[in-house]
């Protein structure tokens, strides 16, 4: 990685990133997921975010838990981080129906799955953009 300009470096880390790379982003991954679920099945966690916020967190968590799926699976398979993150969005959804302080909602899966595909398709027109120039 030394001597690469930045845009390289971006375009590496979502293309071929390093080893390094990819374990750091499946421990940030780990531990994301063990918070949401950890967090989600407390009595406290209803509530957190009134709509129409509680929409765009989801949107930001999943897209984020996209990115870094994308860094730490192949990432010529951008449908296996989709489906990851949709699947961990359903697993939310679901465990909310056994926490009376929470309220499962297929919309709020639609956001996190919006999310992840967003973040996915951001990323494909990053690289596109950066092997550009």
């Amino acid at each position: 990685m030394h001597g690469l300009s930045v845009r390289e470096q971006l375009s590496r880390l979502f293309t071929k990133p390093a080893r390094w790379q990819r374990v750091f982003a499946g421990v940030l991954l780990a531990a994301l997921i063990s918070t949401l679920l950890f967090v989600g099945s407390q009595p406290s966690s209803g509530g957190l975010f009134a709509p129409p916020l509680d929409k765009l967190v989801h949107l930001i968590f999943f897209g984020g838990v996209a990115v870094l799926a994308y860094v730490t699976l192949d990432s010529r398979r951008p449908l296996h981080t989709v489906v990851l993150a949709a699947g961990l969005g359903l697993i939310d959804e679901v465990g909310q129906s056994f926490n009376p302080a929470r309220v499962p909602s297929v919309a709020d899966w639609l956001m996190d799955l919006a999310g992840a595909c967003l973040a996915v398709l951001l990323i494909r027109v990053l690289v596109k953009v950066l092997r550009s120039k």
